[in-house]
């Protein structure tokens, strides 16, 4: 595929996130824990990180009856292979994702771009489940800032009338996983995601697993393969 630019559009989405509330301490490799005062969230990074190296970021959106340690027991092997940032939040409530939560990402995100070197050029967002809807949402309602986001196992329940706020939809890729015997989302969810999003001009990557509403073990490494893929596209 042609190598995408970023417009100035996504910068300044980007800028109005970075004004919000800042931490002053000085970052470093390893596990972080925060609490913003409305949300708890993790950050690790790398054994590679430095604060003169900028790296990608993922955000990793946790199920109903997981917490963030659960999202960083399956990425943090391959945040180590790979080289990348991964910011997990907490809902605020456990079984469930909010309007409010999304109100949230924001300021964490631009609380992780001021204190971490972060390539904003390359910030992802994953999800499982309810996890994965919100993935959806935050997709919708911060058009233009990830680069790439990856629902699995989840439902698009948002409008069509949603998307008008995509200014460009090229640079931003999807990749939908799904399970093809998953009881608990149906796969159909999965079918009906990809055909709307690619009405609205957005790259869809499609994977179905033959499994139920589970993660496979090789998630981790496949998401961000495709996440990033974006990226090495484009540059090859």
């Amino acid at each position: 595929m042609s190598n995408h630019r970023h417009t100035p559009h996504w910068i300044a989405a980007l800028g109005l996130l970075i004004t919000i509330g800042f931490y002053t301490q000085a970052a470093s490799a390893g596990l972080a824990t925060y609490d913003s005062g409305r949300t708890k969230y993790l950050v690790y990074t790398p054994k590679s990180y430095t604060a003169d190296k900028e790296l990608p970021a993922v955000f990793a959106f946790h199920w109903s009856t997981g917490r963030a340690q659960s999202m960083l027991k399956l990425w943090r092997e391959t945040a180590e292979r790979y080289g990348f940032i991964l910011v997990i939040p907490n809902a605020r409530h456990r079984m469930r994702w909010t309007k409010r939560d999304a109100a949230d990402v924001q300021g964490i995100l631009g609380s992780v771009i001021e204190k971490y070197s972060v390539d904003i050029s390359r910030l992802y967002a994953t999800g499982f489940s309810s996890g994965a809807n919100f993935t959806y949402r935050v997709l919708v309602e911060n058009p233009g800032v990830f680069r790439a986001v990856g629902p699995f196992g989840g439902r698009l329940v948002h409008r069509t009338q949603a998307f008008g706020s995509f200014t460009s939809t090229a640079d931003t890729r999807i990749c939908v996983f799904h399970g093809t015997r998953d009881k608990t989302i149906n796969h159909k969810h999965a079918r009906r995601a990809r055909t709307r999003l690619r009405a609205h001009g957005f790259e869809v990557v499609e994977r179905d697993f033959r499994q139920g509403h589970w993660l496979p073990r090789e998630y981790a490494d496949d998401m961000w393969q495709c996440l990033d893929g974006i990226h090495h596209d484009g540059e090859s």
